[in-house]
């Protein structure tokens, strides 16, 4: 799972879509809320930094998965 706060993750999509306030937050109560997603996940990436650390992030969990599919 990629994860964000909701605060940064508001913020995204009304910069990406050109929602308003009201319009976002309707879609994300459409959704499974953060911590049911949080609890649900194996792997949690967090999203809340630069590109850089998300790549990072990316790479590490792409080495693990390819060295626990080699055992």
């Amino acid at each position: 799972m990629v994860d964000c706060p909701v605060v940064i993750q508001i913020s995204r999509i009304k910069q990406r879509d050109k929602l308003d306030d009201t319009q976002v937050r309707a879609i994300i109560a459409t959704q499974a809320s953060r911590i049911d997603r949080l609890k649900a996940a194996d792997d949690i990436i967090k999203n809340s930094k630069s590109t850089l650390y998300l790549a990072q992030q990316v790479k590490n969990l792409h080495s693990l998965y390819l060295l626990l599919s080699s055992t």
